[in-house]
C-alpha cells in the first residue's frame, strides 16, 4: 500500500478504537465538521506518515477521501515522508557524525583518507558501539574483537561510533544528542 494509505488506515484504526469514527458517520454525505477526531503520526522504520481530519474540508494537497461502508465520507489530510523513519534518520545521523569527524580529522592530517578510530555518539548509552563504514553501511558487532585501527580498516569499517563514558553527566549527554540530531 502507499504511504498515504498507511496513514489513513492508522487514522481510521485510532479513531475507531477511540469511538470517534462510526457514530458521526451515520447517514450520507460529508462527515460532521464538529466531530473531534484524533490525528495520527506514524513513525516507521523508513518513513513517517501523518493523517488528520480537516473539518473545513478545505484541502488542496494531500486529500484522501475515506468512506466507511455506505456512510458519510471523511476528507483527510494524509502525507507520507519517505526517509524520515527511525532507521533512516538513525543511519543519516551516524553518517553525519562520521563525515563531520572525518572533516575535523582531515584538517589536522595531510591525508583525507585517514579517519579517527572512534567517535563518541551521545545518543548511544555507555558501553555500546557500532562499526560504521563510509558508504553508510551500519554493522553492529562486538567492538572488543577489534583492538587497533589496522583491524578496523581490515574489516572494511572506517570508524567506530561509541557511547559516552559511563560517568558522563546524563543531562549534558541528552543536550549533546539533541544538538547532533537537530540538523536532520
Amino acid at each position: 500500500i502507499s504511504g498515504e494509505e498507511e496513514a489513513v488506515y492508522a487514522w481510521a484504526g485510532v479513531n475507531f478504537l477511540m469511538g470517534t469514527l462510526l457514530p458521526s458517520t451515520q447517514g450520507l454525505g460529508t462527515a460532521n465538521p464538529d466531530v473531534d477526531t484524533y490525528g495520527v503520526l506514524d513513525l516507521g522504520g523508513a518513513s513517517t506518515q501523518i493523517a488528520f481530519f480537516v473539518p473545513s474540508q478545505d484541502i488542496s494537497d494531500g486529500l484522501f477521501k475515506l468512506q466507511v461502508g455506505g456512510q458519510r465520507h471523511w476528507n483527510l489530510y494524509a502525507k507520507s515522508f519517505l526517509g524520515f523513519g527511525m532507521a533512516s534518520v538513525r543511519k543519516r545521523h551516524e553518517q553525519l557524525l562520521v563525515n563531520n569527524a572525518s572533516l575535523v580529522y582531515a584538517s589536522y592530517n595531510a591525508s583525507d583518507s585517514e579517519h579517527p578510530e572512534s567517535i563518541v555518539n551521545h545518543c548511544f548509552f555507555a558501553g555500546y558501539a557500532e562499526a560504521v563504514a563510509r558508504d553508510t553501511s551500519i554493522t553492529t558487532v562486538d567492538p572488543s574483537r577489534y583492538k587497533g585501527a589496522d583491524s578496523v580498516m581490515a574489516s572494511g569499517v572506517d570508524v567506530w561510533l561509541k557511547g559516552p563514558p559511563a560517568d558522563s553527566d546524563g543531562a549534558a549527554q541528552l543536550d549533546r544528542c539533541m544538538k547532533s540530531i537537530k540538523p536532520l
